[in-house]
């Protein structure tokens, strides 16, 4: 019973363990390192029950701007970021870097991509349903990297951030009106 209820603890609370999206990633950058050259981790996650909390926290301020950020988290399940520092003088080739098939067979399919001298950015969305439902970052520099998930219902949230009472939309949006939010956003 102990061990049960410690297990749905660490699921609610979402610990920062590597999701298998996260863990693929990560072992498709750490085969481009010389090895043992990660000097140094960071990692956060936060499950529903810790979003939760920060919600309720976030409401409790009064203020408007963290009223809109409360109702934004409704929408937001998880979250869970690793930062890797690599040892001095190991450096990351972000040419030589590609993301693991198995991505693809989870769903998860390319949304964002940058490159740049010295850095590359990845961003993957999983769609489910017609809903995109994950979001995956891998940030690469020559010395750090960062991957990031974020679970939910984006399509919700996005609806959400777009409702002109929550001032993230101007009144005109480059000189043409803005149309209803239910007809910008993906059903």
């Amino acid at each position: 019973m102990r061990l049960a209820s410690l297990f749905l603890a660490l699921a609610l609370t979402g610990c920062a363990t590597l999701t298998p999206e996260m863990d693929a990633t990560q072992r498709a950058v750490n085969r481009v390192l010389p090895r043992r050259a990660v000097e140094h981790r960071v990692a956060v996650g936060v499950g529903p029950l810790s979003i939760g909390f920060a919600r309720m926290i976030v409401r409790a301020s009064g203020d408007s701007s963290a009223r809109v950020a409360a109702r934004l988290l409704r929408h937001v399940r998880s979250a869970r970021v690793r930062v890797y520092t690599l040892e001095d003088g190991a450096r990351i080739d972000a040419e030589r870097l590609t993301l693991p098939r198995s991505l693809a067979k989870r769903g998860w399919h390319p949304f964002v991509r940058v490159r740049d001298e010295g850095t590359a950015v990845w961003v993957l969305a999983r769609e489910q349903r017609g809903r995109i439902t994950g979001l995956l970052t891998v940030a690469l520099t020559e010395d750090t990297y960062v991957l990031a998930q974020v679970s939910g219902r984006f399509d919700r949230l996005i609806e959400e951030a777009l409702r002109p009472e929550n001032g993230f939309m101007p009144e005109r949006a480059w000189g043409a009106p803005v149309v209803a939010v239910r007809d910008t956003v993906a059903q």
